[in-house]
């Protein structure tokens, strides 16, 4: 939401469960994953979307948690795209939140994935709020449309918040990840105009 005006602006949306993709050794012997990160990630955004037709008050873009290996799994878009089928929607209603390490990593494969869904709609969001690994380049800024912080760290850290300040100033949306209302005119001094999980001022 706006975290001046309080308009809704989106909706994060926090599923039950993360996608695993770790193998295992049972008494039966080796067993892969069980479902494709493209499959997992299909069938998230296809839950979310029937979740947001039964609300009618549910603000988009709406903000899915996708993991990495979507990136370098070539059937992904594709299924992703079918969902969104499936249950009528379309990629600008969809923001694929992936976690910042994924552009810290500088792998090719990694940032010519973000192109992929970008290239047919689907915005880009980063989560920032448990580190800042992301590296700053022009080809990754033009693929990104926002990066969720942590607030506390925001004030906590100068080097953060002036890197904020600088991708805001660039047209990257800054969203603050739990902000106390109070601490909104400072906030929107670094560039940061929305927030996340807003909590009450104490």
């Amino acid at each position: 939401m706006h975290i001046v005006t309080g308009e809704r602006t989106a909706t994060l949306c926090e599923g039950e469960r993360r996608f695993d993709d770790a193998a295992r050794f049972t008494s039966q012997g080796f067993c892969p994953p069980a479902t494709s990160p493209g499959d997992w990630l299909a069938g998230q955004i296809e839950s979310v979307v029937r979740a947001a037709e039964c609300e009618d008050d549910i603000a988009r873009p709406l903000h899915v948690a996708a993991p990495a290996p979507a990136l370098i799994d070539p059937a992904a878009r594709g299924a992703c795209l079918d969902a969104l089928h499936r249950v009528r929607g379309c990629a600008p209603e969809i923001t694929l939140e992936f976690d910042d390490w994924v552009l810290g990593a500088q792998r090719r494969d990694l940032v010519f994935g973000l192109s992929r869904y970008k290239s047919v709609g689907f915005r880009i969001s980063v989560n920032a709020t448990a580190s800042w690994q992301m590296r700053s380049s022009e080809a990754v800024r033009l693929l990104i449309d926002s990066v969720r912080v942590s607030a506390p760290a925001l004030f906590a850290d100068s080097e953060l918040a002036a890197r904020c300040h600088e991708i805001a100033l660039e047209g990257t949306d800054i969203i603050a990840d739990q902000p106390r209302w109070r601490d909104a005119a400072a906030l929107g001094d670094l560039g940061v105009l929305y927030a996340s999980r807003p909590l009450a001022d104490a």
